[in-house]
């Protein structure tokens, strides 16, 4: 297996979300699925495919928000730095996300066990004096590592996501056992 190393911002194309208008009504409870890092990091699951607050379509016009394509991993950039998800449906979000929209030679599954991985580095790219935030610049020049075929991708995150998925298994069967005790 030949595996090769590339920044970010050579392999994936990076988005960066934003917010309409808070106090304006009529960007809010539309049919727009818009994520946040909170939205991310109450996940039980990889996928994310809701959101706790959708805009309308003039919200969406009044702020233009890139729309991430399903399949693009969604990751926090801050308030915290680390939620992670992959796009289950084509979605919008705030500027407290970026999103990874994956090259031909990268699968987006791979990308999130590999960004999930390497998080700490991640969060240490950090900065900012009210609250931490990993800046886009940054993210394009980090570097990954990855298998040069794709269907290798494909076949370790595979495996992760079986092996991910008995670990659950066993947690719940450890936590009901705990409970009937």
């Amino acid at each position: 297996m030949n595996w090769k190393t590339s920044p970010l911002g050579n392999v994936t194309s990076i988005l960066s979300g934003t917010t309409p208008e808070s106090s304006n009504p009529a960007y809010w409870n539309g049919s727009h699925i818009w994520v946040t890092p909170t939205d991310l990091g109450k996940l039980g699951a990889a996928i994310i495919a809701t959101s706790s607050r959708l805009i309308s379509e003039s919200g969406r016009e009044s702020c233009n928000p890139p729309l991430i394509p399903k399949g693009a991993v969604v990751m926090s950039s801050r308030a915290p730095i680390g939620h992670l998800a992959i796009a289950g449906c084509n979605l919008h979000t705030n500027q407290g996300c970026k999103s990874f929209v994956c090259t031909r030679g990268l699968d987006a599954e791979f990308l999130y066990f590999t960004l999930k991985h390497r998080m700490a580095d991640i969060q240490a790219l950090g900065s900012g004096a009210t609250f931490v935030e990993v800046s886009k610049s940054s993210l394009q020049a980090f570097e990954i590592s990855f298998p040069e075929c794709i269907n290798e991708q494909r076949q370790i995150a595979a495996r992760l996501s079986a092996q991910l998925a008995e670990v659950e298994t066993a947690r719940q069967a450890a936590q009901c056992a705990l409970s009937d005790s």
